[in-house]
């Protein structure tokens, strides 16, 4: 097996700004890697293996890394020929969701209670 190589440092010195304003299918996936968000989300995880199964295991299923060998035209082509385009952008509105929302204890755990007391 070949050793595996570190993502360049400029993709782990990009902005974090970029996470919420990704205007490129390239960019939401890099946010989605950025963010240990898709680590428990099945679905993400299924996403970044389709892209390279063979590089997603030799990669030891780091996104970054995998991602570090794209470019921005050949993930296109390989989101075009896997028709993942609902896909990513699926996961990234779910991401930017979850980013976004106000997470209360109260108002996941008290149901009817939190507007009733």
């Amino acid at each position: 097996m070949s050793q595996i190589e570190e993502p360049p440092s400029s993709m782990l010195r990009q902005p974090i700004a970029c996470g919420l304003k990704a205007e490129t299918l390239y960019d939401k996936c890099v946010a989605l890697a950025r963010n240990l968000w898709w680590s428990w989300h099945p679905e993400v995880i299924n996403l970044f293996r389709d892209l390279d199964p063979i590089r997603w295991r030799q990669l030891d299923h780091n996104p970054i890394a995998l991602l570090a060998e794209f470019t921005p035209e050949r993930l296109e082509m390989r989101a075009a020929e896997l028709v993942l385009y609902s896909r990513i952008n699926y996961a990234y509105r779910r991401l930017k969701e979850y980013l976004t929302e106000i997470p209360l204890w109260g108002r996941t755990h008290t149901g009817v209670l939190g507007s009733k007391p």
